[in-house]
């Protein structure tokens, strides 16, 4: 293997990287997905959110905080961070419909199907988005990972960011706005 693809490999796991991401996708993904079915009462909705949950671990395992203020080296317990995450994202869905519908409906609510297995296609398709985002995160300069990781997994404001890493509401906006584009660029260009 020639010694840029070594160097890349290492910049997707780094050394000090606690956790085998791909290993918690395999792990965790179903019982997750069943869970987000349950608060959401749709599957496709559940593997979606199931997805973003991974997205915003990535994320927070690479350079952003647990949403606690711990750093990600200091998640004990990658299954529960999962879960929080999920549960956090089903709330924030729901509350979005209740928005959008002006009402809750507790029937739709309270549908507790079990998700169906996923085919051994989109687990492929899952792991190989899993590989190229945290591929590209990695890419990513450290100020932008931290902000996308403070904006968009912590979901804090440009001033509670600023307030949190000294950073002009103009520097935020430009980290943010450059990370955001650079992620586009890499996930939606050739294959990494």
């Amino acid at each position: 293997m020639p010694a840029g693809g070594q160097a890349r490999r290492s910049r997707i796991l780094p050394v000090a990287h606690p956790f085998d991401l791909a290993g918690l996708f395999a792990r965790h993904r179903d019982e997750l997905q069943r869970f987000a079915q349950r608060r959401l009462g749709n599957r496709e909705a559940a593997a979606d959110l199931v997805q973003d949950t991974f997205v915003r671990f990535t994320v927070a395992m690479s350079g952003g905080t647990n949403g606690n203020g711990a750093a990600p080296a200091e998640i004990d317990n990658p299954r529960a961070f999962l879960f929080r995450i999920t549960g956090n994202l089903a709330s924030d869905a729901l509350r979005h419909d209740r928005v959008v519908a002006g009402v809750i409906d507790p029937v739709e609510l309270s549908h507790n199907h079990p998700a169906a297995l996923p085919s051994p296609e989109v687990e492929a398709v899952d792991r190989d988005l899993l590989r190229r985002l945290q591929v590209a995160l990695a890419e990513l300069p450290e100020a932008q990972r931290r902000v996308l990781a403070l904006k968009r997994v912590e979901g804090l404001s440009h001033a509670e960011i600023a307030r949190r890493t000294g950073m002009s509401p103009a520097a935020i906006e430009k980290n943010l706005a450059r990370g955001l584009r650079r992620l586009r660029e890499l996930l939606d260009g050739p294959q990494l």
